[in-house]
């Protein structure tokens, strides 16, 4: 009997574990993007088609992942009668949730926007004026979004988020990147709207407080978030170079607070491929970080949420330089000697500095 008893106690709790790594695997599978690319794939769903035929068709485009993980969703909460028919544009960079919600609104009306990030607005307002110039009847206009952007205080915004803002401010950094479904007659001020509470709402998501850093306001950590935004090429890279740029705001390089990064000669410039010359760092400019200590006056770009969290908490390390070679990789240096040293092999392809 008692034998019994411990193998069935052993059959509930590996029973129990089973359920429990499934459901943790289940949750993870609606939630995950089925790709980076935010390209559109068509779908046409017909009137009455059953939800396994729509999702292999999802499937086969491209859309979802898994047409079995869609169709366990689509029935666990009941979506089906809520599908709708029609033909359908959807980018296959979204998840199992939100291309279910898609699917049950009416087609036809919609415009698939993406915003990627560290852009400048003006960039934003380009990206913006080529997806609405490609549809009829449309509300928005671009330089209406350009003058909410630059002269935000001038327009009823009334976002909690832009308390945080400087009055005398634009809206360059509240701008959050990310893939959007907007109706075709939405306003400038809308969508600007949505952009920035989008932003409020993936700090909340997220549990992101920016006005926790004791050492930085929340404007200005959206600053940092910004450079580190333009300085960085991968999420590893912009917890360390977070760390970097801090240590010289602190004025741990050499005594001097000089921030020393490119990215912000190049926000005047308007032009993020431009090269680094000495009558760039030259300019008279609070955008010159070669120049004036401390932070630039605004932000640089509109930062996504990762470099925003790796402003909040860098990645400690024992670096003062970086620079990154014509292939994109990294290179970290203690001292300016090294950094020199990096410079000649990596950048003027010295070989005889290479360690």
């Amino acid at each position: 009997m008692k034998k019994t008893f411990t193998l069935i106690a052993i059959i509930l709790i590996i029973s129990i574990l089973i359920g429990f790594i499934a459901y943790k695997w289940y949750i993870k599978q609606i939630n995950i993007q089925t790709s980076s690319s935010s390209d559109l794939a068509e779908v046409e769903i017909e009137e009455g088609e059953g939800v396994k035929s729509v999702a292999i068709k999802l499937q086969t485009a491209g859309i979802i992942k898994s047409s079995d993980v869609f169709f366990l969703y689509v029935k666990l909460n009941g979506i089906a009668p809520k599908i709708q028919a029609g033909k359908f544009k959807i980018p296959q960079n979204l998840s199992i949730i939100e291309v279910s919600n898609f699917i049950q609104k009416a087609s036809g009306n919609d415009i698939w926007i993406t915003i990627p990030e560290g852009l400048r607005f003006d960039e934003i307002a380009s990206i913006l004026d080529k997806y609405f110039l490609k549809e009829d009847n449309t509300k928005y206009n671009n330089e209406e979004f350009l003058d909410i952007c630059l002269n935000p205080s001038s327009y009823e915004l009334n976002l909690e988020i832009l308390e945080n803002k400087p009055q005398e401010r634009s809206l360059e950094g509240f701008i959050y990147p990310d893939t959007y479904n907007v109706k075709k007659d939405i306003t400038s001020k809308e969508l600007v709207i949505l952009f920035i509470q989008t932003l409020e709402d993936k700090f909340k998501k997220e549990n992101v407080d920016i006005e926790s850093y004791d050492n930085l306001s929340p404007y200005e950590v959206l600053i940092l978030a910004s450079i580190i935004e333009r300085e960085a090429r991968t999420s590893e890279e912009r917890y360390m170079i977070s760390d970097i740029l801090q240590k010289r705001l602190r004025g741990e390089l050499q005594g001097v607070k000089l921030l020393q990064a490119d990215a912000t000669l190049l926000y005047e410039a308007k032009d993020w491929k431009a090269v680094v010359t000495k009558e760039l760092k030259d300019k008279d400019t609070p955008y010159n970080t070669y120049k004036y200590t401390g932070l630039t006056p605004t932000p640089i770009c509109n930062p996504g949420i990762d470099s925003i969290e790796a402003s909040l908490d860098p990645t400690e390390n024992e670096y003062f330089y970086y620079l990154h070679d014509d292939e994109g990789k990294i290179h970290y240096a203690k001292t300016n000697e090294e950094h020199v040293n990096n410079q000649r092999c990596f950048i003027n392809k010295n070989k005889n500095y290479c360690l």
